[in-house]
């Protein structure tokens, strides 16, 4: 998972993204028939209210040892690439299209393994099937997973709530902050109580203790801070 201070160097797309929300089929189908008949108002709108799939996909490539913003760059092409190929006449949304050709040119940037001409994304169509299998490649791309922009919204609100905390820091204490960090903001796989315990020299109870007490400290602080907010 990327971390804060990686989208601090993408606030300027972060709030574009917010200006610019997903469409509705509807209006999605609207604007994907200008840009397929040339209006290249319709091709950046289509761009526009369709980037935080791109950071949200970019995401998931972010643990493979390059900068997000790299990353955010490659999945634009795809995008971009997906806007020129798109026939909104066939029925499927825009969106799954697209999160075919944003991560093929995130799996080409990160790989290093050659791609084969039957894999060369100038020549490739979604219509084609998987070989040794009946399924099409438009057919394998649906997505069980949570949303982009749900996937983003988490993104941000995870950003958010690290700045709130990160101003009760100090008096918080390192065994604190490091329980907070570990444990209470990681989705998977969170530190232990006897690791973090093993790492300070304490016991696994003791931990435990600190971990209650923050927990409390941060139920009072976080209800303080969105009555501010």
């Amino acid at each position: 998972m990327a971390g804060t201070a990686e989208f601090k160097d993408l606030r300027f797309l972060l709030g574009t993204i917010r200006r610019h929300p997903p469409f509705d089929r509807e209006a999605e189908l609207q604007v994907a028939r200008a840009a397929r008949q040339g209006s290249a108002r319709a091709r950046d709108q289509l761009i526009l209210h369709n980037l935080a799939l791109v950071v949200a996909t970019a995401v998931r490539f972010a643990n493979r040892g390059q900068r997000l913003e790299d990353l955010v760059q490659e999945g634009i092409c795809g995008l971009i690439k997906a806007v020129e190929k798109f026939e909104p006449e066939r029925g499927y949304r825009f969106g799954t299209y697209a999160l075919w050709w944003i991560r093929a040119y995130l799996v080409r940037s990160t790989t290093t393994r050659a791609w084969s001409r039957d894999t060369d994304m100038r020549d490739v169509s979604l219509d084609e099937n998987i070989p040794g299998t009946d399924t099409s490649r438009l057919d394998a791309l649906v997505d069980e997973g949570p949303l982009p922009e749900e996937t983003l919204a988490k993104i941000e609100e995870r950003r958010q709530l690290r700045a709130a905390l990160s101003r009760v820091q100090k008096p918080m204490g390192p065994v604190a902050w490091e329980i907070v960090t570990s444990r209470l903001l990681e989705d998977e796989e969170p530190r232990t109580l006897r690791e973090i315990g093993e790492a300070r020299g304490i016991s696994r109870e003791r931990v435990r203790q600190i971990e209650n007490s923050t927990r409390a400290m941060l139920a009072r602080y976080l209800a303080s801070f969105e009555e501010a907010a």
